[in-house]
């Protein structure tokens, strides 16, 4: 009973990670949507972010690799089929901080000093809460479509 409980455990902290994964990497791609979409209008500050949210998976990625060792999952068709990596998820931790930090700091610090268009003021705060709702919703369906691949695999047995 008690290695079924923790067989458990771990089942339901391999969803959470999944799901978490999923929602990151799915709102960091709807952000370089939105900050290609944003290069036309705010040349220089979108630009630099985008290059930015390019490069950082392969170098975080480098990193990563030397730093964990591989492990075992026993969710392991579920991984496969979001390609979730405990690497990948500590990779786009990593981005998901980054993002929330320079998205503040550009709010704060570089402010576009163009009084044509003062709504480009709150760009930066609109693109952090577009990102957190992405980042929740997307979490919140990929959570759902795992609880209704092992449903269905249950069914079959």
């Amino acid at each position: 009973m008690n290695i079924n409980n923790s067989q458990n455990i771990i089942i339901q902290k391999e969803k959470q990670n999944i799901s978490k994964y999923t929602g990151l990497l799915y709102s960091r791609i709807f952000l370089l949507f939105c900050l290609f979409v944003l290069l036309a209008v705010l040349p220089s500050a979108p630009f630099y972010f985008f290059v930015f949210l390019l490069l950082c998976p392969w170098i975080f990625s480098n990193i990563a690799t030397s730093r964990h060792k591989s492990q075992t999952l026993l969710l392991s068709f579920g991984a496969k089929s979001f390609y979730y990596t405990p690497i990948k998820l500590s990779v786009e931790k990593s981005i998901g901080y980054c993002i929330v930090l320079l998205l503040v700091i550009w709010q704060i610090v570089f402010p576009p000093t163009e009084a044509a268009f003062p709504i480009l003021r709150l760009v930066p705060g609109f693109l952090l809460l577009l990102y957190l709702i992405f980042r929740i919703t997307a979490t919140a369906i990929a959570r759902r479509m795992i609880h209704r691949i092992y449903t269905k695999l249950l069914l079959l047995d």
